[in-house]
């Protein structure tokens, strides 16, 4: 289908155009999706501007945006659906598992049973499976990744700020200290 009325759903009409959207969105840079769209440019500077020429297009930007937009839904509907898994995890109790082994049997690790002997409500003894060990899904893991997407903390601090400082001098006092020199 042509892409006459300008819909960002729909693939450009040119298909080079097209072609250097898509490289973009798979991570090349801007030379390379450019070169990698069919244009005959060896050099990745020269490359490079005309990719920029050609990001200032209105319907390449705005076919860039969409599918940025449609790459970015996807990614919060993974991240949302794991954080929600994660949640679940962390406020399981053992009982919970114990009495649903179906629902939660894949937050388990391993598990360790014994046979106890119980009475029932008429005083008869009953032989029952209980859990004697469950080992589930670390906590503490869990944890650790959801803090790290929510930055709660950060593994390394960079201290190597780059710090510009703007200096004028105006060139009477310029030639006075090299005089004093």
């Amino acid at each position: 289908m042509i892409n006459e009325n300008l819909d960002p759903s729909l693939p450009l009409e040119n298909a080079r155009w097209e072609k250097f959207c898509q490289n973009l969105m798979v991570g090349m840079s801007n030379g390379e999706a450019y070169q990698g769209a069919g244009y005959n440019i060896k050099n990745i500077d020269g490359a490079s501007v005309n990719a920029n020429v050609l990001l200032k297009n209105t319907k390449i930007a705005n076919r860039i945006a969409h599918l940025k937009n449609k790459s970015a839904e996807a990614q919060i509907a993974n991240i949302t659906e794991l954080l929600n898994s994660m949640t679940a995890i962390l406020r399981l109790s053992p009982f919970e598992v114990e009495a649903n082994l179906k629902k939660y049997g894949q937050y388990i690790q391993d598990v360790e049973w014994k046979t106890v002997q119980v009475r029932d409500e008429k005083g008869e003894v009953q032989t029952r499976r209980v859990i004697k060990k469950l080992k589930m899904v670390s906590k503490a893991a869990m944890y650790k990744l959801m803090g790290k997407h929510y930055k709660m903390f950060t593994d390394n601090i960079d201290l190597n700020a780059k710090v510009v400082h703007n200096v004028t001098v105006s060139i009477d006092d310029f030639k006075r200290k090299i005089k004093r020199e």
